[in-house]
Parts: C-alpha cells; structure tokens; sequence
C-alpha cells in the first residue's frame, strides 16, 4: 500500500450507502486555509463536475476556524448519484499533532539524524 501525500488522493470506487445514493468517495489531503483550484484539487473535483471554486470557499472557510493555517486536514467527499456533494473533515493523524507540539518541521529523513524523544506542552 502507498502512502498518500499531502495534496495528493485516493478514489473508493463502487460505494454505496444504504440507500443506494452514494457514487463515489474521494479521500483527499489539504492543507487547511490552502485549498486553490489548480492541481491535485481541481482536476479530481472536475471529474465529477464538483464547482471547484465553491468547494474551495467552503473548505477554506471552515478550516480557517478549527485548525492552524497549514495543517494537514484529512477530507472525505461524498458524490452523491444526483449530482451533489457533502465532505467531512478529520482531525490530523496524531504524529503531525506531536510534531506540531514539539515545534518540529519534519522527520529525521536519515536513520542517523538528530532524534526527538521529548515533546514539551
């Protein structure tokens, strides 16, 4: 399995609800108060003629209140068969949690590098 990348995301296909209304569900990951309609973003959005600019206006302004600018925000989006959307934000995994709390950028990158065993709150 690959990991999936900031800006980059995942298509579950063949999903239904119970009520047979779903089509599709896409997972994506977006930085929050970042979300544009240039790529990865649009493209996948437009596949399911998603209004890009309306959906970017809505993630931005609900993001903008719950998460620091620049976290990583997992969403998922519910295509619905009548044409319509609804997305679901999560919270961020807990390693960026801890590293955003530890004031650290990124990880180690080598197996020699500096390590980090302290997180101070």
């Amino acid at each position: 399995m690959s990991k999936i990348r900031i800006g980059q995301f995942k298509v579950v296909r063949g999903c239904y609800d119970m009520a047979g209304q779903i089509y599709q569900i896409v997972r994506l990951r977006i930085k929050s108060g970042s979300a544009t309609s240039g790529p990865p973003i649009g493209p996948v959005l437009g596949q399911y003629a998603i209004p890009i600019s309306k959906f970017c206006t809505e993630f931005n302004d609900r993001t903008v209140e719950f998460f620091k600018s620049g976290t990583v925000v997992f969403v998922t989006l519910y295509y619905y068969v009548d044409g319509s959307y609804s997305f679901d934000l999560r919270a961020p995994i807990l390693s960026i949690c801890l590293r955003t709390a530890a004031r650290i950028d990124k990880g180690i990158g080598k197996p020699t590098g500096r390590l980090y065993n302290r997180a101070r709150f």
